[in-house]
């Protein structure tokens, strides 16, 4: 397991899609940190992450700076 950053904006599924290639990756996400799927993350939190699901997605966020921010402000 690994640490990110959640950043501004950011929902469990967003740093599940980005840090792992799948949403599905936020069930493990929010079992790793003890909370559960509909918790609000703050911008700077760290999160313990499971290795990805999909590196080809991973990389894509990765190579193209992209950081998913669904969340509502």
């Amino acid at each position: 397991m690994i640490s990110v950053t959640v950043y501004v904006g950011q929902t469990l599924f967003d740093v599940a899609i980005q840090n792992c290639g799948s949403v599905e990756a936020a069930f493990a996400i929010a079992a790793n940190n003890n909370i559960p799927l509909d918790y609000i993350v703050s911008e700077n939190e760290i999160m313990l992450i499971p290795p990805p699901y999909n590196k080809t997605i991973v990389n894509y966020f990765h190579y193209n700076k992209i950081k998913p921010c669904t969340g509502v402000e």
